[in-house]
């Protein structure tokens, strides 16, 4: 933690991290890759019944959702490499429209770009 921070800023900080989290899963929560990803299966169960339960959600976030590796979102990013790529299977893919961009990076030196 901050030990910059007096007490009341570090309880501002967390609150608006925790809704600002909240607002991401939210939004993200109807995405195909949301509603599809075999990492994502215990969490979707959880939140079924989603009630716009702030703390409840970012409890089973944390407790369900693994950490994910490029191999998790790869099959996603492939349909817009297909040819002829089709609006239906990229819209909302990750999150709600299109993506503003698709970011390039081999994300450790010296591979190959994913």
């Amino acid at each position: 933690p901050l030990k910059s921070l007096t007490p009341e800023l570090l309880i501002q900080l967390k609150e608006r991290s925790e809704k600002f989290l909240f607002e991401i899963i939210s939004t993200n929560r109807k995405s195909k890759f949301c509603q599809t990803a075999d990492e994502l299966s215990i969490f979707r169960h959880a939140v079924k019944t989603f009630h716009e339960d702030e703390q409840e959600c970012l409890r089973n976030f944390r407790k369900l959702v693994p950490l994910t590796s490029y191999d998790t979102y790869e099959p996603f990013l492939a349909r817009f490499f297909n040819e002829p790529c089709q609006e239906s299977e990229v819209i909302d893919l990750f999150a709600p429209g299109f993506p503003a961009f698709l970011a390039v990076s081999s994300g450790t030196s010296g591979k190959a770009p994913k």
